[in-house]
């Protein structure tokens, strides 16, 4: 496909024109080859207690090793399930990276926090965004 304003030659399921911007009309061939998706929020459930929290300066949470761990686990098994069905992380997926961009639920099970000590929290669920091609 060329460009009808500069004659630039284009990928067959341009928009626009790579080099003087016009926008493509779309016809019915072009519309073939546009990815549709379907989106999904998997919730893990986890009711796991932990003492001393402490906050990653990345703005995560920070927790000990082993409970971090046992939550990667359970992660990494939905996605490999899910991945079976086709669904595809929309972004990094692991307790970290989650806990920083806010898919982390959970809640203050103590009603004091003396300053530069950790806190006891009850991590209810935390969730991430999949997304899988349209047939």
């Amino acid at each position: 496909m060329f460009c009808s304003n500069c004659g630039t030659q284009l990928p067959d399921n341009a928009y626009f024109c790579l080099k003087c911007g016009k926008s493509l009309k779309l016809n019915p061939s072009n519309l073939k080859n546009i990815e549709r998706w379907e989106y999904h929020t998997e919730v893990i459930p986890l009711n796991i207690k932990v003492i001393g929290v402490g906050w990653a300066i990345q703005g995560g949470m920070s927790i000990n090793q082993s409970d971090e761990h046992h939550i990667n686990k359970l992660i990494d098994s939905r996605v490999e399930v899910l991945g079976k069905e086709g669904w595809l992380p929309e972004e990094p997926y692991n307790f970290n990276a989650l806990s920083r961009a806010g898919f982390l639920k959970f809640k203050d099970i103590r009603s004091f926090m003396k300053w530069g000590s950790g806190c006891d929290y009850l991590l209810e669920s935390i969730s991430f965004k999949l997304r899988r091609p349209i047939k």
